[in-house]
C-alpha cells in the first residue's frame, strides 16, 4: 500500500515537473514569435533609428578627433555646439566687418 501510494504521488510529481517544463518552452516560442512579428511590423523606423545612431557616431567621431587635436579638455556634446556656435558668430562678426569696411 505504501509503495503504491509513494509510486503515484511520485508520478503525479514527474507529470507536473514535465507540464511545467512544457509550458515555460511554449512561453519562450511565443515570446520569441511576438518579438519577430514585431521586428517586422517596426522594420523600417528601426533600420532609419539604426541609420541615424550610426550617422551620429561618425560625425561624433570626427568631432572627438578634432577636439583631441584642438587640445579642449572638456569633451561633451553641448561644449562642443557651443564652440562651433561661438566660430560661426565670430566669422559672422568678421564678415560684418568686412561689409562695414567696403561701405565706408
Amino acid at each position: 500500500i505504501i509503495a503504491a501510494f509513494l509510486r503515484k504521488y511520485f508520478a503525479k510529481g514527474l507529470s507536473q515537473s514535465r507540464r511545467a517544463r512544457l509550458l515555460a518552452g511554449l512561453k519562450r516560442l511565443q515570446a520569441r514569435q511576438r518579438g519577430i512579428m514585431e521586428r517586422k511590423r517596426h522594420r523600417g523606423i528601426l533600420m532609419s533609428l539604426v541609420e541615424e545612431a550610426q550617422r551620429f557616431q561618425t560625425i561624433w567621431m570626427r568631432a572627438m578627433a578634432t577636439l583631441s587635436r584642438a587640445g579642449t579638455k572638456e569633451v561633451c556634446w553641448s561644449s562642443f555646439r557651443e564652440t562651433q556656435l561661438s566660430r560661426v558668430s565670430d566669422v559672422e562678426d568678421i564678415e560684418d566687418l568686412v561689409d562695414d569696411t567696403k561701405e565706408a
